[in-house]
């Protein structure tokens, strides 16, 4: 459902399941975030910009939407993407770390050396989450940080940090 989406975070946009499909709702964000938000959104009444017949086969694609039983809605991210903190806690460069810091290859050059920073503000994340009742949260490890060598025991700072 989506195109493009900088600076992801849950604390700028969440997205609810109602009776008319799929909605995201974007709450109060930086102008960067604004600029950069791009969202196809899945509901019976697509906005006007769209054209007759993409409207149109929008709705008919979101109409059959259905999940099962059981399905949770929540969150989800990547530890690149997310924890920051790339030299901290026993983490090593891992291959996003060496493509970002080849010239030409990210816009603007970014990185995720500080990301959301969920590294340090994790409890944050966590809270924000519980307060808008996600009953799931699904994330990744770095395996960098995990197995600074790639091999051998797991670093105890990373089993702290993920347990």
């Amino acid at each position: 459902l989506f195109r493009s989406v900088r600076d992801w975070s849950i604390k700028h946009v969440m997205s609810t399941l109602s009776p008319s499909g799929l909605k995201l709702i974007q709450a109060p964000a930086s102008p960067f975030f604004q600029q950069n938000l791009s969202v196809a959104m899945a509901t019976k009444r697509p906005a006007t910009a769209m054209g007759d017949a993409a409207a149109k086969k929008l709705a008919a694609e979101t109409a059959s939407l259905a999940f099962p039983d059981g399905f949770l809605w929540g969150s989800a991210t990547a530890a690149y993407q997310i924890e920051g903190a790339a030299s901290e806690g026993g983490r090593t460069p891992c291959i996003w770390d060496t493509f970002c810091a080849t010239p030409g290859k990210v816009k603007n050059g970014d990185s995720g050396a500080v990301a959301c920073d969920h590294y340090h503000r994790f409890r944050e994340d966590v809270k924000l989450m519980k307060e808008l009742g996600l009953p799931a949260y699904r994330f990744s490890f770095s395996w960098s940080r995990l197995l600074p060598t790639g091999r051998g025991a797991p670093n105890p700072e990373a089993v702290k940090f993920y347990g």
